[in-house]
């Protein structure tokens, strides 16, 4: 059969459809598969599919949408479905540059196939293939299209914007008191802080318990430590995951027992054979998962542990939603007593627990006051969390395991596929190999990355979990944290407007050039150097170690430079030679944008533009260009 949609010159079109294979005796088989194609050009840029961490276009490769944070370790419905999956948060879910765009609504893992110059292939490993097409008449107008049929983002309450950053902190109570007292004699504006080891350290496995009730031990005189934080206007966050820890007998003296209460009522998910509970753990260290398509188990999680354990004893105002495992495809469901249709749970597990913490808060009349994100999800998610980029990405000396352009490549596919108020935590720690104290490389690159993230949607660090050491302990790190703090602080008018774009229309708060710009062949053709904040910021952070002069692309439009206010005007767009030493990376402004007037005059006051400085390089600026061979002109 040939569906065709055709392009209307004004307004945009929508397809549904939905296929069903069908056997001799009319019973599709589930393990079936189901393919599609489509017609493409060779020029076609195709972006999407969730937090993809490679270059934006997925055009000539094959993108498997599987949810999955460790590849393979709980199986997968084939081995092809075991390669090259998406990450952590994945979307069957494309759009072109030129406004055409396609999502599935069934849940089943699926392969969209890009290889080819002239078309492109969708296979969903399910009997059932459901989908949406969208002819419009720009990436933009394809998102917000899509953005009103599968679910507008929420906004996040109004102190995460205006209050500064939100730290993530662990190791006890004086820990967390020095750091904040450092930070606050620094003048950082801080808005929250996670305390991610809340339920205490387990031995030996250097990561926190999931037991989720308050360790006193790690944590004496806990209500003193959210009074003091709250009276400095600081919101107290945490951590949760579906995970339950089976607590030692010799250790469950005086503590609610957690992993008892689930496997009393039948709350975990099963293993199909022995219909014992499905062990995440080890032989010596049991731990379940509790089962999302489980109401009963729903309802519990949400009363137990979030209101009465979280908000009501913890007292947080907000938390990370964590989904830190890969749902087992043959485990045994609530939904599915018998077995065999996992396909149908593993990507949309971790939605289904955002959903029952965004249940959590609202039942608890938190509304508009408690938030919280998460780091994985599906198709729907967005409309129910503030997403982040796995903090295992923000890896500052690997690049094949995460690093800034892994994160930024992450944070803008996933804008393009619904999550448009994505971000990436900063992480503070500091890799044991380096020995004592905090190399230059590694001060320098977290410094790039506060730079990075303070144009994000939420300014967020972690110290990562059982780090002996972090960059807290760096007072140049301290400072620049406290600069790019007052940045993202300043930004808090500008990026309201974002947001509020991002709940109407569906546009994410950092975008792609290309978005604005679809028919400039450098976005078309480079990888992601640049991003922009709304539309009048553009971004050009620094990804190396050692560089205090930048090569950036320019636009067409008039820019102003943000530490010198040197304007440019540029008509077809150009490359420039850009001073970038830590501390001031390559940023431009729209001089047509009337928020960025009053953003300057707040940085001055703040202290971060320093007025005199500011004369001093734009005239440096002006008398010096660059010269060289390649004519590179200086900004």
């Amino acid at each position: 059969y040939a569906l065709i949609l055709r392009k209307h010159p004004v307004h945009s079109q929508c397809l549904n459809l939905s296929l069903q294979i069908e056997s001799e005796d009319n019973k599709g088989e589930a393990n079936q598969s189901h393919f599609i194609s489509s017609n493409t050009t060779a020029n076609d840029v195709f972006m999407g599919f969730g937090h993809r961490l490679s270059t934006p276009n997925a055009k000539g490769m094959e993108v498997r949408v599987s949810n999955s944070s460790k590849k393979g370790k709980h199986g997968y419905a084939s081995k092809e479905m075991q390669e090259g999956g998406a990450g952590n948060l994945v979307v069957p879910h494309f759009v072109t540059t030129n406004g055409a765009s396609f999502f599935l609504t069934t849940s089943e893992p699926s392969v969209f196939d890009l290889r080819h110059d002239d078309w492109f292939s969708v296979r969903v490993q399910s009997s059932v293939l459901k989908g949406t097409w969208i002819a419009a008449n720009s990436a933009l107008e394809a998102m917000s299209i899509h953005a009103s049929l599968q679910g507008r983002v929420k906004k996040m309450p109004m102190w995460t914007q205006r209050n500064g950053a939100m730290l993530g902190l662990s190791g006890g109570t004086f820990t967390v008191r020095r750091i904040h007292k450092a930070l606050r004699e620094r003048g950082c504006p801080i808005s929250g802080v996670v305390i991610s080891d809340w339920t205490g350290i387990k031995p030996k496995a250097n990561r926190m318990w999931y037991n989720w009730v308050l360790e006193r031990e790690l944590y004496p005189n806990w209500k003193h430590l959210v009074d003091d934080l709250e009276n400095s206007g600081i919101n107290v966050g945490l951590y949760v995951n579906p995970c339950i820890d089976e607590i030692p007998p010799h250790l469950r003296s005086g503590r609610r027992y957690i992993f008892g209460e689930a496997e009393d009522n039948g709350y975990f998910i099963k293993d199909p054979n022995t219909k014992q509970v499905y062990n995440f753990g080890t032989e010596s260290a049991h731990c379940g998962v509790v089962d999302m398509t489980n109401q009963d188990a729903v309802n519990w999680f949400k009363e137990t542990i979030i209101q009465n354990e979280m908000l009501g004893r913890a007292g947080a105002s907000f938390w990370m939603a964590d989904t830190n495992f890969d749902a087992p495809i043959g485990a045994k469901y609530k939904c599915d007593p018998d077995g065999g249709r996992g396909l149908s749970v593993v990507n949309r597990f971790p939605q289904d627990f955002a959903k029952v913490n965004r249940d959590a808060i609202r039942d608890a009349g938190r509304e508009g006051d408690s938030f919280f994100f998460a780091s994985s999800g599906f198709s729907e998610t967005a409309q129910l969390v503030a997403t982040s980029l796995s903090d295992r990405v923000s890896n500052l000396h690997a690049k094949s395991d995460g690093g800034m352009m892994a994160a930024l490549n992450g944070i803008i596919n996933g804008g393009v596929s619904g999550f448009a108020l994505g971000h990436c935590a900063v992480s503070m720690a500091v890799p044991e190999k380096l020995g004592k104290g905090i190399s230059s490389r590694s001060r320098d690159m977290i410094c790039r990355w506060l730079e990075m993230m303070a144009f994000t949607s939420l300014f967020r660090t972690h110290d990562g979990e059982g780090v002996v050491k972090t960059a807290y302990e760096d007072g140049f790190v301290l400072d620049q944290l406290t600069r790019w703090s007052k940045v993202y602080k300043a930004l808090a008018s500008y990026r309201q407007n974002l947001l509020s774009e991002a709940s109407f229309q569906g546009w994410p708060v950092v975008r792609h050039p290309v978005l604005h710009y679809p028919t400039d062949k450098h976005f078309l053709e480079e990888g992601t150097s640049a991003f922009m904040l709304g539309t009048s910021m553009y971004v050009a952070p620094v990804m190396e170690p050692g560089v205090t002069t930048a090569r950036v692309y320019l636009p067409p439009g008039s820019w102003g430079h943000m530490w010198t206010g040197l304007t440019r005007t540029v008509k077809t767009g150009d490359y420039f030679d850009v001073p970038a030493p830590i501390g001031e990376p390559p940023v431009f402004y729209s001089i047509h944008c009337p928020h960025m007037n009053n953003l300057v005059w707040v940085l001055q006051e703040e202290g971060v533009i320093v007025t005199k400085n500011r004369e001093k390089k734009k005239s440096k600026m002006l008398s010096n260009p660059f010269q060289k061979k390649d004519k590179l002109r200086a900004f």
